[in-house]
């Protein structure tokens, strides 16, 4: 439609008022406001070949750890070249992702770069793949084979760059899918038949007249078993927050921490697989600082008295996925400005947890600040140490 005939349409009955009005009576004075039309919609974009998905999996990029040669490692997400996330397969569908990143960082990846499985669901997956060697600022195409998991819901692969001598660099990546639950049919509609009417037989039943016996069965001894109530005292993965947490260079750390801090970190991590297989809904990671024989600790403050009979009770490990891990884990107090070590454990990547229980009897009558400390036995890039169920029970 053309502007004259678009501004006739707008004004014709404007006109038409117009004119009335000076038939009708005086001359009035008549305002014509004219409304611009709704804009017209845009033409729909041609169809193209679906890009990769530009969205950055990390909202601000980590801190590129330094090699002792003086450069940096470092890698950045590009694109999603397949497998966009919340992408839909049907149960036990095997597929690609493929991710295109580049090298960040200053030093060139060398031979034995991999891009290893860190957390939650593995889908079938390796726990690492080869990265092929890239000089800095250079792109590169990587892929993992996976499978969709056989139960419906929402699954995510968490991934991150580690040199050949075991530290992780760069932004965490993902493969994230959707397995949809199956749609079922409804049930067909029954039309209701009306059932015909029994005439009902009517039987009369003589018996002689006897003794009526009754029987009375045995009363029936019910054995309930006894049940020791536990009494939790104090819950350290709860309390994390309270603690004051500090490196082996006596670095103050906050928490929760970043985990791609160098200087170590404290956090939570919920839903997190780890090396036994088990997904507890929340445990704390407590990672040393990233050095040889680095440690992290954490005092707290417990305001309870101690009795003859109270337990510290754990289970420790490391997230799925940390095979190099090897690392002890310690309980001790402070008294009195003091540091206290009760006992400690050593522990490398196997695929269990390990109780960690200790008697707190020498502690009777006493209110003290406990220390939970990590340290690592050589180099601290893959202790992903947890404390699961780290608490005081009294009997």
């Amino acid at each position: 439609m053309t502007e004259k005939k678009r501004l006739f349409i707008l004004m014709g009955p404007a006109v038409v008022l117009l004119l009335a009005a000076l038939a009708c009576g005086p001359a009035a004075t008549v305002v014509v406001t004219a409304t611009p039309p709704p804009a017209a919609p845009s033409p729909p974009p041609e169809t193209a070949a679906p890009a990769p998905t530009a969205a950055p999996p990390t909202e601000s990029p980590p801190p590129e750890p330094t090699t002792a040669a003086g450069c940096t490692l470092g890698a950045r997400w590009v694109a999603d070249v397949t497998v966009p996330d919340n992408t839909e397969f049907a149960p036990g569908t095997p597929f690609v992702k493929t991710w295109r990143v580049r090298n960040s960082g200053t030093c060139t990846w060398e031979p034995g770069t991999k891009l290893v499985f860190i957390s939650g669901d593995p889908m079938g997956g390796p726990p690492a793949v080869d990265v092929p060697a890239l000089a800095p600022g250079a792109q590169t195409d990587v892929s993992v084979n996976l499978t969709a998991p056989s139960t419906p819901g929402t699954y995510r692969a968490n991934y991150q760059f580690q040199a050949p001598d075991g530290t992780r660099f760069g932004a965490v990546i993902w493969a994230q899918i959707v397995v949809p639950a199956p749609v079922t049919a409804p049930p067909p509609t029954e039309v209701p038949t009306e059932a015909p009417t029994a005439t009902p037989t009517v039987r009369l039943i003589l018996t002689p007249i006897g003794p009526i016996v009754t029987v009375v069965p045995p009363p029936v001894t019910v054995i309930r078993p006894t049940v020791h109530a536990v009494e939790i005292l104090y819950d350290f993965v709860a309390q994390a927050p309270s603690a004051s947490w500090y490196n082996n260079a006596g670095t103050a750390l906050s928490f929760p921490g970043r985990d791609d801090d160098p200087n170590g970190f404290a956090l939570w991590r919920d839903n997190w697989y780890l090396e036994n297989g088990s997904r507890p809904a929340r445990v704390l990671e407590t990672h040393p600082k990233w050095e040889n024989g680095g440690g992290i600790s954490g005092r707290y403050t417990v305001n309870v008295t101690i009795r003859s009979g109270d337990v510290f009770k754990a289970k420790i490990g490391f997230l799925q996925g940390a095979e190099a891990g090897n690392a002890r884990w310690t309980l001790g107090y402070y008294e009195g400005g003091t540091y206290h070590a009760l006992q400690s454990v050593t522990k490398s990547y196997n695929g269990s947890l390990q109780d960690f229980t200790v008697s707190l009897n020498a502690l009777d009558g006493k209110q003290v600040d406990f220390v939970l400390s990590v340290w690592a036995n050589g180099p601290a890039a893959q202790d992903w140490a947890i404390w699961q169920d780290a608490r005081i029970e009294r009997p």
